[in-house]
């Protein structure tokens, strides 16, 4: 499927796994410079700026200021502002009911829009479209509470086994405007962090 779609998925993929070793072993310099770059490749990797705050990885957190300032006057002087910021008009494209609406679009606000469509038929009221909205918003700002919760309430500022990083991959895919069934490649984090975890008896049954 990314070959056929032509995604970069796998490439965002391998920018994490980077990412979270460079941290792991002290590397902050390269470590926030690859989230820059992933983040300007796509956008939903800056979520991960709440991560290194909640986390107090300061020197992470300033070299991916450093690498989005760099990277973003780059390609503006490179490319131009029309088609730096053209990904605007291809996100207000993706987001229209068509495309919400096909179950492969896997992020939270859009499952939440079609359980109303499914319900009440896709010509909603005005009232009713507002409170799709407004469900939509609250299933979003929920789970990014309860992520945000689980990182505060960490013992130490260590993460052991990429837990919470792994839980914040899984928060960026579902409350982004749209996320594609493609975009689960990310899980293989998360599954092989799990995987090494439980054959070294770090897990619970």
């Amino acid at each position: 499927d990314h070959l056929v779609w032509g995604q970069n998925k796998m490439l965002v993929l391998l920018m994490f796994v980077l990412m979270l070793r460079w941290m792991e072993r002290g590397k902050d310099a390269p470590a926030g410079l690859i989230l820059a770059f992933a983040s300007l490749l796509r956008v939903f990797p800056l979520l991960f700026v709440g991560y290194l705050i909640l986390m107090k990885r300061w020197r992470v957190l300033a070299y991916t200021m450093v690498g989005l300032v760099v990277g973003g006057l780059a390609t503006v002087a490179l490319v131009g502002i029309g088609r730096s910021l053209s990904f605007l008009l291809a996100s207000g494209y993706l987001t229209q009911q068509w495309a919400q609406a096909l179950p492969g679009n896997i992020a939270l606000p859009t499952t939440v829009s079609r359980m109303f469509w499914y319900f009440f038929g896709v010509h909603l009221g005005t009232t009713l479209d507002w409170t799709r909205r407004a469900a939509s918003w609250a299933a979003e700002l929920a789970l990014l509470g309860l992520t945000v919760k689980a990182t505060v309430a960490r013992a130490s500022r260590d993460d052991p086994d990429g837990r919470l990083f792994s839980l914040w991959i899984m928060t960026a895919i579902l409350v982004s405007p749209t996320s594609w069934f493609y975009y689960l490649v990310l899980l293989t984090i998360p599954m092989v962090r799990l995987s090494a975890a439980a054959a070294n008896n770090r897990t619970s049954r």
